[in-house]
């Protein structure tokens, strides 16, 4: 999905001394305005070096903004992102097959685990008989 972006306004705030946040005042190609926000990682100078995002979802957009001017435009493909991140976990596909795996194997391990209780359990049981 191809987006296009113009970006209306910028606002820095630094927080830190090596930590600022961009607010990004952008419009889309169906003229639908709204606000981003990226965290920026500053030098000695407390000038941007580069700049995150809490949503990864939306981190190729915040990289893109960071370096246009007012007024400029971006075009964004995001397929690639919405393959990659979950938009309801922002967790990215192998994060989530990860923990799955991990889950999985807990699962496994307590199942081991009460196989084994069980068994001894009717062991004791057939030798009190």
């Amino acid at each position: 999905m191809l987006k296009t972006f113009i970006l209306n306004s910028r606002e820095e705030k630094i927080l830190k001394d090596t930590q600022g946040t961009i607010s990004f005042n952008i419009t889309d190609e169906n003229n639908n305005t709204r606000v981003v926000t990226g965290t920026t990682f500053l030098d000695k100078d407390g000038v941007a070096q580069g700049i995150s995002s809490e949503s990864k979802r939306e981190l190729p957009l915040i990289e893109g903004l960071f370096r246009l001017k007012v007024k400029e435009s971006i075009e964004i493909e995001f397929d690639y992102f919405n393959e990659v991140f979950d938009r309801d976990t922002n967790k990215t596909v192998n994060q989530i097959a990860y923990e799955t795996v991990k889950e999985m194997d807990k699962e496994k391990s307590l199942l081991y685990r009460l196989t084994k209780l069980f068994k001894s359990d009717a062991k004791e049981q057939l030798t009190n008989t």
